[in-house]
């Protein structure tokens, strides 16, 4: 069993070199666990993640306790994956210096950091005069479907980065795009706060795994 794997192992290397673009998700998978699970036939295990996660994006945010064969390893290893990608997305955003003012634009920059978490969690964005991104923090996380949000933190951290635009945003771990009353009332708050200082509030945006909404785009700011 052991040459079998390992002679595999080595055919999907060799495939992945000559045509990636060619091979299946679950191959992929494949070669990923190999680093993870290097002694085991691993090529059930993908087909089930894949199956489970209903296709590839759906792996970062899985539980693996629910999947026979997979652990805390694997679990580890595709939080790093995700924590990964965010910091590209992050990165390209400082250093081509993006003007983060599109909320689509905020939405990627934002989907691998807090779209798939659990936790409802309270970013702040902050933007130099020309709109471009100077930091972020995340000044609040919560339960499954509350968190506090200050204001006052929100202006003490835009003070810290010099900011002159503020963009806010926050997930819903439910899927839910529909803004709750909190969340238009902590718009506000936070926009008021902000103006005593002369910073504006660009938005205000929800994130979920698959989409987003805008405040601003809704008139509700």
């Amino acid at each position: 069993m052991e040459n079998h794997y390992k002679g595999h192992r080595q055919r999907l290397r060799e495939k992945f070199l000559k045509n990636p673009s060619g091979m299946f998700d679950y191959e992929i998978i494949e070669l990923l666990l190999g680093y993870v699970i290097p002694r085991r036939d691993v090529k059930p295990l993908a087909k089930d993640m894949v199956q489970y996660a209903e296709g590839l994006s759906g792996l970062l945010k899985t539980d693996y306790k629910e999947i026979d064969g997979a652990g805390p390893e694997v679990q580890r290893f595709f939080a790093i994956i995700r924590e990964f990608i965010f910091r590209i997305e992050y990165e390209t955003a400082r250093e081509e210096r993006l003007a983060l003012e599109n909320a689509e634009d905020v939405y990627r920059f934002l989907r691998y950091l807090i779209g798939m978490s659990e936790k409802e969690n309270f970013i702040t964005i902050f933007l130099d005069r020309n709109k471009k991104l100077l930091g972020h923090e995340n000044i609040s996380r919560g339960t499954v479907d509350r968190t506090a949000v200050f204001p006052r933190e929100v202006a003490e951290a835009s003070l810290k980065y010099r900011a002159s635009f503020v963009i806010i945003a926050h997930n819903h771990p439910s899927g839910s795009l529909t803004p709750s009353k909190e969340d238009i009332d902590i718009t506000s708050r936070v926009q008021m706060a902000l103006e005593t200082l002369d910073i504006a509030l660009l938005d205000h945006i929800i994130v979920t795994e698959e989409a987003y909404l805008s405040l601003r785009q809704h008139d509700l700011i």
